[in-house]
């Protein structure tokens, strides 16, 4: 191949755009549907049946734990009475936590 060749072999594969271009591309933007991102999301009743599974749960393994006699898990007579209002507390600040969940997911979805 010679340069003249060459040299007409890039002119032709050098790349153009239109002049018009970007109010095209910008215009497809603004045309296109929005489209919201898929957000998997559990139902409130999934929720709270997988919550009561929990709570049922673990009421009888602390039960059955604060009842042993297993010095591992044994639990000192003077904390006994503490142990179901530890359990329940940490059973209300997780109920508590399923329906502010619940709730930030509805406002986040009204919003959009």
């Amino acid at each position: 191949m010679n340069e003249e060749q060459l040299k007409n072999i890039i002119k032709k594969s050098a790349v153009t755009t239109r002049p018009d271009f970007t109010d095209r591309v910008l215009s497809k933007i603004e045309t296109a549907p929005i489209q919201r991102p898929a957000v998997k999301r559990w139902s409130l009743r999934t929720l709270l049946i997988g919550f009561c599974v929990v709570v049922i749960l673990s009421g009888i393994l602390l039960l059955r734990l604060s009842q042993s006699q297993f010095t591992a898990f044994a639990v000192s007579s003077a904390f006994r009475p503490a142990v179901p209002v530890l359990w329940a507390f940490a059973v209300l600040v997780g109920f508590n936590y399923v329906l502010t969940v619940q709730r930030y997911y509805k406002r986040m979805v009204l919003d959009e």
